[in-house]
């Protein structure tokens, strides 16, 4: 009878070995698969991942021979990866600026699998507990469930699709800080370059008012700027670009009737986990983020056009009605949209602080240094992620173009755009 009994259970400590080893090897996978993908704005992170992926690796190898000393070094080692990492969530001291740089999906799993292990190599430092013994079915049901769940997060891992997405909204500071240089003069700074730059930019300025306001009236467009642009160069014709690309475009755009549909005022995104990021600006609108997704460097998804990271609206108020959309990209010269016209800029020198149930706009382009933004108790960043503005929400459709950094659909309540208010909430002036 013993040897019937012995021959169909199996020691925990058995299981636990294996199972660590698997979660182990998993988490060693998620770490190599973020080497391949441009996950930080620093080096820090990189060297973290490169580093966790090889001491798991390691620690699993230990683990396939028992030893005494080997649970011990996994739970040492693990518990100091994690507070690491759980560090490098709330402060850029351990791994630089860029702490939140990896999607919660990506963190959830790396979690769930170092904590498996660690709570697995935890049973074999306890010799009463490894010893027990579990009946063969429900012990290797168990590691057949632990092997086939980390062989296809492993898989998924490195396929283009997840690895298209694996970053995602930076810290609040960051995923934030385009809106806050939508705030009257910060934007000045960033155009102010001398020479040939200067008047080129001039010159595109007056024909761009001389085709929208033609009774010479601008009302304040000419002070509506936006940022730094990548590429300087004018839209393709459309009737020049490849049949096949057109029509690409034209999906990709009908997608983005989705959100319409689902955030068609504030109220709406504030359910959805957006929050206000800066004032409403005249031919900005007001920007909420915090809800969405974000784009790797290469061609944007369909997930990602659905769920923009940015919602535009034409005021905070909460039945302030939907304008746009803003999308947020890593890496200088994303290739985002199909076809050549989608131009993306940049913004520096961002400085927000939490107040009024969001996050204001202390200055951006210039317009403050780190050291007053710090005194004001902002937070600082340096450069934005590259950012793109679609206009294609009915009755505020841009007259610049889809992609344009400006539209004139979008201005003050007395349809002027005039931007020297100072309300944390409209660049708006006063009396309009």
């Amino acid at each position: 009878m013993q040897t019937v009994r012995g021959a169909r259970h199996v020691e925990l400590g058995v299981i636990a070995r294996t199972v660590a080893i698997v979660a182990l090897l998993g988490a060693a996978a998620v770490h190599f698969s973020l080497l391949g993908v441009d996950t930080d704005t620093g080096g820090g992170h990189t060297a973290y991942f490169a580093v966790a992926a090889w001491v798991q690796l390691g620690l699993a190898l230990c683990l396939l021979r028992p030893s005494r000393w080997a649970p011990g070094i996994v739970v040492a080692a693990e518990a100091g990866l994690l507070a690491v990492w759980v560090a490098s969530r709330t402060s850029d001291v351990l791994l630089g600026d860029g702490g939140a740089l990896v999607s919660w999906r990506l963190v959830g799993i790396t979690l769930a699998l170092q904590g498996v292990a660690l709570v697995a190599a935890g049973v074999l430092l306890v010799p009463s507990l490894a010893r027990r013994r579990l009946q063969t079915e429900i012990g290797f049901a168990g590691i057949g469930a632990v092997v086939s769940s980390v062989a296809l997060v492993s898989a998924l891992l490195f396929s283009p699709a997840w690895r298209a997405q694996v970053r995602t909204a930076p810290a609040p500071v960051a995923s934030s800080a385009h809106a806050a240089a939508h705030s009257g003069s910060a934007h000045d700074a960033a155009h102010s370059a001398t020479g040939g730059a200067h008047a080129g930019h001039a010159a595109h300025k007056q024909a761009e008012i001389a085709f929208l306001f033609p009774d010479g009236d601008s009302k304040g467009w000419e002070d509506v700027e936006n940022g730094v642009q990548h590429n300087h160069a004018p839209d393709v014709p459309e009737h020049q670009i490849p049949a096949a690309t057109r029509a690409e475009l034209r999906r990709e755009l009908q997608l983005t009737e989705q959100p319409v549909a689902a955030f068609p005022t504030v109220a709406a995104a504030e359910a959805a986990g957006y929050r206000r990021a800066g004032p409403f600006t005249p031919g900005l609108g007001a920007h909420y983020v915090g809800g969405g997704t974000y784009v790797g460097s290469g061609r944007i998804t369909d997930a990602q056009i659905v769920r923009p990271a940015t919602l535009v609206y034409a005021g905070t108020d909460p039945g302030s009605p939907l304008v746009g959309f803003m999308y947020i990209a890593f890496g200088e010269n994303p290739d985002g949209f199909a076809g050549p016209n989608d131009h993306w800029h940049t913004h520096s020198g961002i400085c927000l602080r939490a107040g009024g149930g969001g996050l204001d706009a202390l200055g951006a382009d210039g317009d403050i240094t780190e050291a007053a933004c710090k005194g004001e108790g902002g937070n600082w960043m340096a450069v934005t992620p590259s950012l793109l503005h679609v206009w294609t929400v009915p009755s505020y459709t841009d007259p610049l173009g889809v992609f344009a950094h400006t539209n004139p659909a979008v201005a003050c309540p007395d349809g002027t755009y005039y931007n020297d208010g100072k309300d944390p909430l409209t660049t708006c002036r006063a009396d309009t």
